[in-house]
């Protein structure tokens, strides 16, 4: 080989530029952030030298502090650049040859960082909306265990559901809702549940109006309260000393009993009224309860268990009646006379009855049974 002069191979070997390695941007990106750290410290050396000749009538705030913003956002902006490179490992963005592109102009740097911070501040601030908004809506969890909106659809369920239960109920036998009963024991559950909702729109509940009632009675008194619901009158009456015997389809194993009301009732009483009847009842209440097809049973069961001169109190939806005449008739044929008949209220009929001898010594209760059924109507809500 031979030497050439002025020709001398460089000692370090020459990188090509065209390498994309990531281990070459990495070393671009640090230069990068030094030259705009050697920048903006130049610039604040600059900025404090002019400091100095800044005339004393000038106020300040205006110049200075609109110098040491921008500085400031220089500066934030380059330690922003430099720990989102860090962090989220993005390159540096290249112009056409290859070299880190930078920004000379302060004002684009200013809008950059405004922009940058105002995204800041509008993602953290999102969440105590959100959090606010949540709670708002957690007010009703707290007291109802559900949303307004989940309220509202439970409602409507449940309100189906006692329309449901409510026709299955009027017509039916008594044997029937028994069976039913017992087969979902949640039924009868359901159904007094929707019942309190439809109470609330009531302009008088008869039981509210049976309790003061009673209450008025000297002791001792025995009530038997047939189809009692949630025995509201056993909780009322009977912590003032008045026996209130309940009976219904299920039983709550406190105050009801459980029973078919219009078979056969758990208490002691004849079918003819001859001598000692044993029965111990003073008052039947029967207050909107008589809802199966065989109700005439409920009435012949009161009869039997009632005192002689007991008296019978029955509340009815007005419109179930096609002729009160027609259900009077019927129940003096049981062994009763009419009382008291209180048509005021624009939604039930109020009747009050007395035990007397019958007077048949016997009963047809089959023929009794096919004329009751075009007396009492079933008790039926619109469809929604």
């Amino acid at each position: 080989m031979f030497e050439v002069s002025d020709w001398n191979t460089p000692s370090v070997p020459v990188v090509s530029s065209n390498s994309g390695s990531r281990k070459r941007k990495r070393a671009t990106a640090a230069n990068e952030d030094k030259k705009v750290q050697e920048a903006t410290i130049n610039l604040e050396k600059l900025v404090m030298g002019l400091d100095k000749y800044v005339p004393k009538k000038q106020k300040p705030g205006n110049q200075g502090d609109h110098t040491s913003n921008k500085i400031a956002a220089i500066s934030s902006t380059a330690t922003n650049s430099t720990s989102t490179r860090k962090n989220k490992g993005k390159e540096v963005k290249q112009s056409k040859n290859g070299t880190p592109r930078q920004t000379n102009s302060s004002s684009k740097l200013h809008t950059k960082d405004n922009k940058y911070r105002t995204k800041q501040r509008k993602e953290p601030s999102a969440e105590p909306r959100a959090e606010s908004s949540n709670s708002s809506n957690s007010k009703p969890k707290e007291s109802f265990g559900l949303t307004q909106l989940q309220n509202s659809m439970k409602n409507s369920l449940e309100g189906a559901r006692f329309r449901y239960i409510n026709e299955i109920l009027y017509k039916s036998t008594s044997d029937d809702a028994v069976r039913l009963a017992k087969a979902d024991p949640t039924m009868i559950d359901d159904y007094h549940t929707g019942f309190r909702h439809q109470v609330k729109s009531w302009p008088s509940n008869p039981v509210d109006q049976y309790i003061t009632e009673l209450g008025r009675l000297p002791l001792p008194l025995v009530v038997a309260d047939l189809g009692c619901g949630d025995a509201a009158i056993a909780r009322e009456l009977g912590p003032r000393g008045v026996c209130v015997l309940s009976f219904d389809l299920k039983s709550d194993g406190k105050y009801i009993i459980e029973a078919d009301i219009c078979q056969r009732l758990p208490l002691p009483g004849p079918e003819q009224l001859e001598g000692e009847t044993g029965a111990v009842v003073d008052v039947v209440i029967c207050a909107l309860s008589l809802m199966s097809t065989n109700w005439l049973g409920c009435i012949r069961e009161a009869w039997r268990v009632l005192k002689p001169g007991g008296q019978l109190k029955v509340s009815e939806v007005t419109s179930r009646f096609k002729e009160v005449s027609d259900f009077v008739e019927l129940v003096t044929l049981v062994g009763f006379n009419l009382k008291l008949k209180d048509e005021s209220n624009t939604h039930f009929i109020k009747l009050e009855f007395v035990k007397v001898r019958r007077t048949r010594s016997t009963l047809d209760w089959r023929e009794l049974r096919v004329r009751s059924n075009s007396i009492l109507k079933p008790c039926e809500y619109k469809r929604r």
